[in-house]
């Protein structure tokens, strides 16, 4: 097998998402599985540390330098606790405790895993955001259960070498027709959007994390309704994440803007990336504020704003810009920035709501071994007040929305509420 580097590049996603983690989000990403029964927790061990070896990232700290910050390949891996099994009877409470701990920069690795143990067995897969997105979490589950599947059918896994541990953008920018598109962005360049939502926060240090899941068992009906309406069902469940901001929070300017992510992958043969990365795109979208409206009406211009993101390749724009950003701005000159910018954010109270629609987590049952998942979902950042975020995920029909939050400054009554307003919005709910 050819070595492994001992120390890799910070790409722009990386230093953006490292520094989102410092300044503005407990940033990580995490997947809940229910089994149905109880998994060998050897061979799940074995799994996870098997896994650093095919993705090195997740074995990695980052070290911050003003200048050149680099990933850094732990000496430790064989002695940290990498994966560890919680017996329980209060699998709820500990679940919040899990997904609520906030992220060692410099003593935990960029991946945990923890098994609750009860009645069966549930995992929580938790993945640092400075190194992986939802799209490249989603790939570490497909290894982490094929791992562990030969290992259970008795067999060796053989970690196979590699050529490249490209992990930037350029696996995108560099394709042919994507390159002619950034030559014309570099002569027209962006507009930024501007915050204007004040969602219902209390200013104050942010502590006590906590989420809410809400299940939409209709997928069905809310994608049959899209279609007839010429939409897609992140079009029908943006509409509802707008009208029922319009509701619960303040808007200036009669617009409301809020940010959609776009999986870059989309570029990509098979969809697929050389290794687990960062690669994927925050794009604003903004309508007019209009409580009277109806739902189809607020629809039909929301269709109207995500197909121009689409047509004028707005996730390339954004992928471009942040390369622009990076080769200019030093490491210790964007610390400055996010410093700013949290403390420009604590006096406004105004924000840019995300809504981030990670997609179908599998579009088959998962397995570890012969042991089914039965639910799965993912959890995204808690960010910090006054910004604010929903992630929904899609397993087995099954569509889960999780609002990941800090009840020091939001309280968990107006989550819930924002939520059921939300649901209640949707016309096939």
């Amino acid at each position: 097998m050819k070595k492994i580097p001992m120390c890799f590049p910070v790409v722009a996603q990386d230093g953006i998402n490292y520094l989102i983690g410092k300044y503005l989000a407990n940033s990580q990403i995490s997947c809940v599985l229910r089994l149905k029964g109880k998994i060998n927790e050897t061979m799940l061990k074995q799994a996870v540390r098997l896994s650093l070896d095919v993705e090195p990232i997740l074995g990695c700290r980052l070290i911050e330098n003003d200048n050149n910050p680099v990933w850094e390949l732990r000496d430790d891996l064989d002695e940290i606790e990498l994966c560890s099994v919680i017996e329980t009877d209060a699998v709820d409470v500990e679940l919040q405790k899990i997904i609520g701990a906030r992220y060692e920069f410099v003593s935990d690795c960029q991946v945990k895993v923890r098994v609750l143990r009860a009645e069966s067995d549930i995992i929580c897969v938790k993945i640092n955001h400075a190194c992986s997105d939802a799209g490249g979490l989603k790939q570490y589950l497909n290894l982490l259960t094929s791992i562990y599947d030969l290992l259970f059918e008795g067999q060796q896994y053989v970690v196979q070498s590699r050529s490249s541990y490209s992990r930037g953008q350029d696996q995108i920018l560099r394709i042919p027709n994507v390159a002619n598109i950034v030559g014309e962005i570099a002569k027209t360049g962006v507009n930024p959007s501007r915050p204007t939502v004040a969602f219902p926060c209390n200013p104050g240090e942010n502590k006590e994390q906590a989420f809410i899941l809400k299940k939409l068992y209709l997928v069905d009906k809310i994608a049959d309704y899209a279609r007839k309406n010429d939409a897609t069902v992140n079009d029908v469940l943006l509409t509802a994440f707008n009208r029922a901001l319009s509701k619960m929070a303040k808007i200036e300017n009669k617009t409301i803007s809020v940010y959609i992510t776009m999986d870059l992958r989309r570029y990509l043969t098979d969809r697929k990336t050389e290794t687990i990365c960062n690669l994927s795109a925050m794009l604003p979208v903004m309508i007019s504020n209009d409580s009277t409206e109806s739902f189809d009406a607020t629809l039909s211009k929301l269709v109207i704003e995500t197909r121009k993101l689409k047509s004028n390749n707005s996730g390339i724009k954004s992928a471009y810009l942040l390369e622009m950003a990076h080769a200019k701005l030093s490491f210790k000159d964007g610390s400055i920035r996010f410093q700013q910018r949290r403390k420009q954010t604590s006096m406004t109270q105004l924000c840019i709501p995300t809504f981030s629609n990670v997609g179908i987590i599998a579009k088959e049952t998962m397995k570890f071994g012969l042991l089914e998942v039965a639910e799965c979902y993912i959890v995204g950042p808690a960010a910090f007040s006054p910004d604010f975020g929903m992630v929904a995920s899609t397993y087995k029909n099954t569509i889960t929305l999780a609002v990941n939050f800090f009840q020091s400054t939001m309280q968990k009554e107006t989550i819930e509420q924002f939520i059921d307003a939300m649901l209640n919005e949707l016309p096939t709910y």
